[in-house]
């Protein structure tokens, strides 16, 4: 039976000259891979084409149970939000393709998760609304993880299990969190051979924890910590990931010249 949904294009490849196929979104039944069959025709059913990161209305099938196919049927969609500036502007084109890799990553196949769709189109109109880009990652990196229950904990050590917090070290003091372990070591504990951490402040516990919010530095922090976490909870590296880095390392080059005087008797001001 046709199933009609809103969605959120998070993948698109080519499967012929005229089909593509696209793993979707939904907020009721999560992911789904779908067969859009004659999209790239002239004259097709979806009258256009289905672009990266749109919204839309799906209407699609799914297999049924005894199929031997995984894959459902897009059978029309209409798109209705289409985010012009991420065709245009670098960062944000990062940050959106890395979130839907992180949503899509982190999600099961029909294993829906309302909260994070939400967060997903929030993060996509604020974009295009021109909020801030990486921390409205951070944010939806926040909400992600909190939805699917991967908060990791950061205020007992994972090796000793002694707490972390301010009462038993100094605060100024930030800790290691070691991948592997999927947690934080504590200023007593020491990172086994060749183990992977990486340094983080005690402000980026209270952004998680405590739902505070967040600056551009602490967001900056927050965003590298959170690629390098799901690195290491799916075992691979994201696809995004470099491609996010150049971005911002762009983006900081570009902000700091802006912030440098244009003229020489602007030092004298």
């Amino acid at each position: 039976m046709p199933i009609s949904e809103l969605a959120i294009c998070l993948r698109r490849s080519d499967y012929s000259e005229t089909s593509l196929v696209v793993r979707m979104m939904t907020r009721e039944h999560g992911q789904a891979s779908l067969m859009a069959k004659g999209v790239k025709r002239p004259k097709s059913r979806f009258g256009g084409s289905i672009d990266l990161l749109s919204v839309g209305q799906a209407v699609y099938s799914l297999p049924r149970e005894n199929s031997v196919s995984t894959m459902g049927l897009l059978m029309s969609w209409d798109q209705t939000e289409a985010y012009p500036c991420l065709r245009t502007d670098l960062l944000r084109h990062a940050v959106a393709l890395t979130a839907a890799e992180l949503l899509a990553r982190l999600t099961e196949e029909l294993d829906p998760h309302p909260a994070s769709f939400d967060a997903m189109i929030r993060l996509l109109r604020e974009l295009q609304g021109g909020e801030p880009p990486v921390r409205r990652l951070a944010e939806f990196g926040r909400a992600l993880l909190t939805d699917i229950g991967l908060t990791p904990d950061f205020q007992t050590c994972a090796h000793c299990g002694q707490p972390t917090g301010p009462g038993e070290f100094p605060a100024a003091r930030g800790l290691l969190f070691a991948g592997p372990r999927s947690g934080v070591l504590c200023p007593r504990c020491q990172p086994g051979p060749g183990e992977s951490t990486v340094a983080i402040s005690r402000n980026l516990q209270q952004f998680f924890i405590e739902n505070t919010q967040i600056t551009g530095r602490l967001a900056l922090e927050f965003v590298r910590w959170l690629v390098y976490y799901v690195q290491h909870q799916i075992g691979r590296e994201l696809n995004s990931a470099a491609t996010l880095e150049r971005a911002i390392a762009a983006a900081l080059i570009a902000h700091a010249r802006s912030a440098q005087p244009t003229d020489s008797h602007d030092n004298d001001k």
